[in-house]
């Protein structure tokens, strides 16, 4: 009767031990798949300890789909909701300050310009365009991300469209900008990065953890899914 007390004992022993590690299982992670051998391509999970992955298919010549959303581990499951992420994926504009200025036939505008790092990004091409995106005049940011201060006394000008090679072009309607003294800052996206509007919830039972990777079963279809980690 001892000895079964003792094998009770050293089960959950055990079990308590690996629930404790799947907690920690944050990290990156690579999916081994064996008709692929390069590290520049294939799909990479990357958990933080926040709840939050985010999920990479890495793409030839440099291309990438970025999925992801929350994630957690109930005893010896891994739970993955994602998220619809492209929402939120387009150019911010934000606008720090913006002020009445007296004549409504008068636009005021100092912009600044970073990149998908949020770093500010020299040589940035802002081109001042008309209706019909003919080009009246041009710039170019300096280290700061800044342009010279706009003064535009004509509503001719209808667009402020700014581009750089590797980030997705931006396009600011002035419209709504005469009359005013407007500061903006605006963070460039990478032009090789795709966001996915994949949305759902997925449930693997963790079959193994350890500091050199995760074996996965699929709940249901139970397909055996490994990963190597990578950092």
């Amino acid at each position: 009767m001892q000895d079964v007390k003792i094998i009770i004992f050293l089960n959950l022993l055990f079990f308590s031990i690996y629930l404790c590690d799947a907690q920690e299982i944050y990290g990156k992670y690579q999916l081994i798949d064996a008709s692929i051998s390069s590290m520049e391509i294939g799909v990479t999970y990357n958990f933080q300890p926040n709840g939050v992955f985010e999920n990479i298919s890495h793409e030839h010549l440099g291309e990438k789909i970025i999925s992801g959303g929350n994630y957690t581990v109930n005893k010896d499951t891994l739970i993955l909701t994602y998220k619809n992420l492209k929402s939120n994926s387009n150019c911010s504009k934000n606008i720090i300050e913006k002020e009445r200025i007296d004549s409504s036939n008068i636009l005021f505008a100092d912009l600044q310009v970073f990149d998908s790092k949020g770093k500010p990004q020299i040589g940035v091409h802002l081109l001042l365009k008309t209706k019909e995106k003919n080009i009246i005049l041009g710039f170019s940011s300096d280290s700061e991300g800044k342009f010279p201060p706009l003064y535009i006394y004509d509503p001719y000008i209808k667009f402020l469209d700014l581009s750089f090679v590797g980030y997705n072009d931006v396009s600011i309607n002035t419209d709504t900008l005469f009359g005013f003294d407007t500061e903006f800052k605006i963070n460039l996206n990478n032009s090789s990065e795709t966001y996915s509007d994949h949305e759902g919830t997925y449930k693997f039972i963790i079959k193994n953890l350890d500091p050199k990777g995760i074996e996965l079963v699929s709940f249901p279809g139970k397909k055996v899914i490994k990963f190597k980690k990578i950092d």
